[in-house]
């Protein structure tokens, strides 16, 4: 016998709680959790995509990033990969507002050379990111 609390959806849908808490993660991608790199070029492709015409907020970044992993990232996902970014040169700061370097518009340009589909750029990035090491 499962004692496990369940939640009837929909009027007979019947879900384990632990299965919704898995569901709504942030970091839960097809079932795993993310790597600090995956995050962290979700993050970086966000950014490239909302900078694109001018600097943008942590909400744009946010909403870009909802818009590609279908999921909005922590605060502390945010802020974490926004410093690892910025540490390697890739973001910089300008008052509230966030943009590529050069040397970021460098990788994002290398990274989309080759495909326009955005989850083929991001595997492409966190696959680059990843040369540069975990500091």
């Amino acid at each position: 016998m499962n004692i496990l609390p369940r939640i009837n959806i929909c009027g007979g849908l019947t879900v384990l709680c632990s299965e919704i808490a898995n569901f709504l993660n942030p970091q839960n991608v097809s079932g795993k959790f993310m790597t600090d790199k995956q995050t962290i070029s979700w993050i970086f492709l966000a950014t490239a995509l909302a900078t694109n015409t001018k600097p943008t907020d942590m909400d744009g970044i946010s909403s870009l990033a909802d818009g590609i992993n279908h999921a909005v990232p922590t605060h502390k996902e945010l802020q974490t990969s926004i410093a690892w970014l910025t540490k390697h040169g890739l973001i910089v700061k300008q008052g509230k507002n966030y943009e590529l370097t050069d040397k970021g518009k460098i990788e994002y340009e290398t990274a989309s050379k080759h495909t326009d589909k955005l989850l083929e750029i991001w595997k492409v990035l966190e696959k680059h990111l990843n040369s540069y090491g975990d500091n």
